[in-house]
């Protein structure tokens, strides 16, 4: 006798820039609520390992993500999309924060779905979680392939932007971008970012940590001291949208794949840190969009470390994978504000379908 398989749901594995994650059309799905997340938490699988044994979660943050994608509620936008980070070892899903690695692949995922139309080539999208308007321009067929930093193979290039951005970059008043946190008991200079998600971006050398940094070479007690620290002066509740971008002047390095990056190539080197106490094994979108907002603004920790012919954007990133350009233009705050406006930001990244199909959840 043929076993009877479990519920299942319509699903899509896929790659959007440097991080993996399984899209959901939202009318597949209960509405908003703990239904919805049960659900997908039976797809990823946390579990006390961290692994993830049991549901297609990949064991790191990076790839351990949902994406549900479904008709615009906002007006002036063609779509939603609704991120969610997925625990890698409890039974909880955050919805407070963007993925921009994952927006790139939202659009042909709508596409694929019917929300938008087969030709479309730009995609007006309304990012749910952090309330703000993104575009999407897919690549006409035919389009020249390039390579990210992170990520083997080409693939056609995706634009991903923000637009008239509710972005800021704190400072105290409107002429200096930095505050000072605590760190091992003395003062620390950083410059907080209110962007795409929260960031603390602090020089590597100021928390006594020196190239190439990795995850065993973070000490972790005092970095989550840092982000509490910042989200009560931010007034937020503390999660893992809240990052640490640590930053240094350019320099020669090997990449993880093994390329040598010579410091003539970038105008910054950086990492950041991701959920599960790990450096990113490339670099977060959302986290490159907030570092070139602080590197924008002048007077900033990242301002600071670039050379004066660096300030045109776009910024050139160094990070482990490689090399990202990433644009961003700020303006000053005006009056008493102590934030920098962001006019736009954005990045070129590739998307493709990894598996298409429907995942279980019984």
């Amino acid at each position: 006798m043929r076993q009877k398989l479990g519920r299942t749901v319509s699903a899509a594995w896929m790659r959007g820039g440097t991080s993996k994650g399984l899209f959901f059309n939202a009318a597949a799905l209960p509405e908003a609520g703990a239904a919805r997340d049960r659900v997908l938490l039976a797809a990823m699988g946390p579990d006390a390992s961290g692994m993830q044994i049991d549901g297609v979660g990949g064991g790191i943050s990076s790839t351990s993500k949902v994406v549900i994608v479904g008709d615009s509620t906002h007006a002036g936008c063609d779509i939603d999309y609704t991120f969610g980070q997925v625990a890698l070892n409890s039974q909880r899903i955050e919805w407070d924060q963007n993925c921009g690695n994952l927006a790139s692949a939202v659009g042909l995922f709508a596409r694929r779905e019917g929300l938008i139309d087969e030709a479309s080539l730009e995609v007006r999208v309304w990012q749910t979680n952090t309330r703000e308007r993104m575009v999407l321009r897919l690549p006409a067929r035919g389009a020249e392939q390039i390579r990210i930093p992170g990520v083997p193979g080409s693939g056609p290039p995706i634009w991903v932007g923000w637009v008239a951005p509710d972005l800021h970059v704190r400072g105290r008043g409107a002429t200096s971008p930095v505050e000072e946190l605590r760190w091992r008991g003395a003062p620390v200079e950083v410059t907080l970012v209110e962007a795409a998600n929260h960031a603390i971006i602090v020089r590597a050398a100021d928390l006594g940590l020196e190239p190439p940094i990795s995850s065993a070479t973070v000490p972790w007690v005092e970095v989550d001291a840092l982000r509490a620290e910042a989200a009560e002066l931010l007034g937020i509740e503390l999660s893992s949208a809240m990052r640490v971008v640590l930053v240094a002047p350019p320099h020669d390095y090997t990449a993880s794949d093994g390329s040598r990056v010579s410091a003539s190539e970038a105008d910054l080197c950086a990492w950041v840190t991701t959920d599960g106490h790990r450096i990113h094994h490339a670099f977060t979108g959302t986290g490159s969009i907030n570092l070139a907002a602080a590197a924008a603004a002048a007077g900033s920790v990242p301002h600071q470390l670039l050379r004066p012919a660096a300030a045109a954007a776009p910024l050139r990133i160094g990070h482990p994978g490689g090399v990202m350009e990433v644009v961003a233009e700020v303006e000053p705050a005006r009056g008493p504000e102590r934030w920098w406006t962001v006019r736009e930001a954005g990045f070129f990244r590739t998307a493709r379908f990894l598996m298409t199909g429907e995942v279980h959840i019984d």
